[in-house]
């Protein structure tokens, strides 16, 4: 069994996908098996989704989740986050976009505590069960590394057609017996960019005012999102809101 799976859940998004795909191999220290899932799940046949979810991973020890709207802004290792997750048998997942910098929860609009949290030289270890707001979304599929082993069951026996069903699945069977602790780096190493979203059958998000039709047509023209820009910016959230910077621009 091979050990890393990242997959990437992207749709209607190539300028962003290009930021993620640069961002990761740039910060990713010892990088893996990619796999970008670039398809629109309304037109596939039921139950293909969760089939191609099951096949992508199924054959791997580590799965991180990721969505294209990530952007890397801190080198990580993935061997990092295995020994991590190794070490820690309590743990249900490794964040990267979580630390200790994280006070803020872009979707509510408020602030949130940092939970109480152990320090192990630069791992961030806290009990997501006595957390809340984004500190006790332990499954998700922005920035979250899981053991395979863990999340599959869950997987496979869960309804989903989407990846935004799939975390739903995910986070109704997120209490496992034993797993009440996370993992993040103290300083989170990722942020969703949230320019714009591109589906409406969950409304789970708040965005910025950049319309999808227009990130088209910029990457259609040549530009791409100069994501260098973005590197060792100081974040507060999971999702932040930054300026869009475009090369040459």
């Amino acid at each position: 069994m091979s050990q890393w799976k990242t997959l990437v859940f992207s749709h209607k998004r190539a300028l962003q996908l290009d930021a993620f795909i640069n961002s990761y191999f740039f910060n990713c220290e010892d990088s893996e098996s990619l796999q970008i899932y670039d398809k629109d799940c309304s037109k596939l046949t039921p139950g293909k989704f969760k089939q191609d979810v099951i096949d992508a991973i199924g054959d791997y020890e580590y799965v991180l989740f990721c969505v294209d709207d990530l952007i890397f802004k801190e080198p990580f290792s993935l061997c990092d986050i295995m020994r991590a997750l190794s070490r820690f048998k309590k743990a249900i997942g490794f964040s990267l976009c979580l630390g200790t910098n994280t006070d803020y929860c872009y979707m509510k609009d408020c602030k949130q505590e940092i939970p109480a949290w152990s320090p192990e030289k630069n791992i961030f270890v806290y009990q997501w069960t006595e957390a809340t707001l984004d500190f006790a979304y332990s499954m998700a599929l922005s920035g979250h590394a899981y053991r395979t082993g863990d999340v599959l069951p869950i997987i496979k026996d869960g309804d989903f057609d989407c990846p935004n069903s799939l975390e739903v699945a995910l986070y109704r069977k997120r209490y496992i017996p034993k797993k009440n602790s996370m993992l993040a780096y103290r300083k989170s190493v990722a942020f969703c960019a949230p320019f714009n979203k591109v589906q409406t059958k969950f409304p789970n998000n708040r965005s910025m005012f950049y319309i999808p039709e227009f990130f088209d047509r910029l990457y259609e023209n040549g530009k791409r999102i100069d994501w260098m820009k973005y590197q060792g910016i100081k974040t507060n959230a999971v999702h932040q809101e930054v300026d869009l910077y475009l090369k040459g621009e």
